[in-house]
């Protein structure tokens, strides 16, 4: 038997040892917080920093940059120039300089600029986010969802793909498929998409973002708001302007209710109102929710401010949809005059403003004085975007019917034929409208030329064209299909004085 020294003993070495695993576990399960604790820290101070970077890619501008570079490289020109030549007579050196900058107009400064960033900022943080946190997949896709959104403001939408799939695919693994970050994920998928120009593909990804904000993080949520907005903003983008109609109103509801109506959110809710009811043609509903956008928007947000300016031109095409022309006028020369000095004269916004005043001229009767609006915006659009964007190409077609009006057909002709290829590729669907007007300025120029039965041909083939997608995307009665009636019927009749007995005759009756 033991005795009672060894029992004793025999418990002490029980408690001791007990003690000691008591102690090892507390130990390891110590180290263990720690270890958690510290990548929770290490995750959230990378969050910062990559939150960080968000905000700081987000200023990144390749427009901005290019019209920069462009001005420093040619003041660093002129300056080597200068420099290497001090005997150079100054009529000479403004001559080289002029004549070099002419030249730098060649490249595409914005290109330069968004290829500049990609190489030397994005690419380089999309090698790290391989190699470095390959073992942490929250941060990893918190960074991916970054510049995934990045590529997309530049408009590299294929860069930008890859990196939208991954972050959404982790997270919904990761964090769970109602996680706020995973909602997040899910409707810049969306955004994308749309940015892309497939809207059929980003509805699905609008509308499960939607309906899981709602659930999770209820109506009245900024979150659930945006997606509110952004499935208003892509219904009307569909053409199904009665679809986007409640979501226009809810966000609008809400956000007054919620945000009040100083906030920015809810002046946009006006503004989307105001466009939703009007592209439905019901302008006198519309009207005032386009005055309380604009005096609004001047009064919380300012006179000079990007916002305050879509307002003022947002009214105007309102008016001038309602023939109000003299009440149009001064607010699109307004609009161009804020966006020169708030925007610049070569940011696309203020381009779209100079557009819009020669169409204004245009409309009044006065193409001499729309031209050079139109000229301004093709040549910068071109200069700053490249030829085959869809502004440059748009604005091609505006430039090319003015001369048209102007009766310089062979001018017209030579804007024009070059860019149809880019244009066919360009708008397509809801977006042929386009081509049709375009497709109507060089059949009318060609037309206008006189007689040349291949000439004539092609204008034919153009103007029946441009009637064609004209029905199917603006209807019978749409102003549009009616000018291009005339001009098929103004054409034929100008063939049958041409070939007086060729049948023509018959076809210019029957437009």
């Amino acid at each position: 038997m033991f005795s009672a020294s060894a029992v004793a003993a025999a418990l002490l070495i029980g408690a001791v040892a007990f003690a000691w695993q008591a102690s090892v576990a507390r130990s390891q399960r110590d180290r263990a917080v720690a270890a958690e604790t510290e990548a929770t820290t290490r995750a959230d101070e990378l969050k910062t920093v990559a939150d960080f970077q968000a905000e700081m890619l987000a200023q990144v501008n390749p427009t901005k940059a290019g019209v920069e570079l462009t001005g420093n490289i040619t003041s660093k020109y002129e300056a080597a120039l200068a420099k290497a030549n001090p005997g150079l007579p100054e009529a000479e050196r403004s001559r080289l300089v002029a004549d070099f900058a002419e030249r730098w107009q060649l490249v595409n400064a914005t290109d330069v600029a968004r290829d500049v960033i990609d190489r030397t900022i994005l690419t380089p943080a999309v090698a790290t986010i391989e190699t470095q946190f390959k073992d942490q997949p929250v941060v990893d896709a918190q960074l991916r969802q970054v510049l995934a959104v990045q590529y997309g403001t530049l408009v590299l939408y294929d860069k930008a793909m890859p990196l939208q799939e991954r972050a959404l695919a982790t997270r919904r693994q990761v964090l769970g498929e109602e996680h706020p970050d995973t909602l997040y994920s899910i409707s810049q998928m969306g955004i994308l998409l749309q940015g892309r120009g497939k809207l059929d593909e980003a509805e699905p990804y609008y509308r499960e973002a939607l309906e899981k904000r709602r659930r999770v993080l209820g109506n009245e949520h900024p979150d659930t708001l945006t997606s509110i907005s952004t499935m208003d903003f892509l219904l009307q983008n569909q053409g199904k302007l009665a679809e986007a109609e409640p979501y226009a109103r809810e966000a609008l509801e809400t956000r007054r209710r919620v945000l009040g109506d100083r906030d920015p959110n809810t002046l946009l809710s006006i503004s989307n109102m105001c466009t939703v009811i009007m592209f439905q043609g019901r302008l006198d509903e519309a009207e005032p929710y386009c005055r309380e956008a604009l005096q609004k928007r001047r009064q919380f947000l300012g006179e000079d401010n990007a916002d305050t300016v879509v307002s003022i031109n947002i009214l105007a095409y309102m008016l001038e949809v309602q023939g109000k022309l003299d009440e149009a006028t001064p607010l699109r020369y307004e609009a161009v005059e804020k966006s020169r000095r708030v925007l610049g004269d070569e940011h696309p916004d203020t381009q779209i403003a100079v557009s819009n005043m020669g169409y204004l001229l245009k409309k009044l009767g006065r193409p001499d004085d729309a031209e050079p609006f139109y000229r301004e915006a093709f040549e910068t659009f071109t200069r700053v975007l490249g030829a085959e964007h869809p502004y440059s190409l748009t604005s091609a077609s505006n430039l090319g019917s003015v001369l048209v009006v102007q009766g310089r057909y062979a001018e017209a002709i030579d804007l024009l034929a070059p860019a149809e290829p880019a244009m066919r590729a360009t708008f397509t669907g809801d977006n042929a409208r386009v081509l049709a007007r375009f497709l109507l300025g060089l059949g009318s120029a060609r037309a206008g030329l006189g007689f040349d039965p291949d000439r004539f041909a092609a204008a034919e083939s153009d103007l029946l064209e441009a009637h064609e997608l004209f029905v199917a995307t603006r209807g019978e009665e749409h102003e549009d299909t009616r000018e291009s009636v005339q001009a098929l019927a103004g054409f034929y009749d100008g063939w049958a004085r041409a070939m007086p007995g060729s049948g023509h005759e018959a076809l210019a009756a029957k437009w």
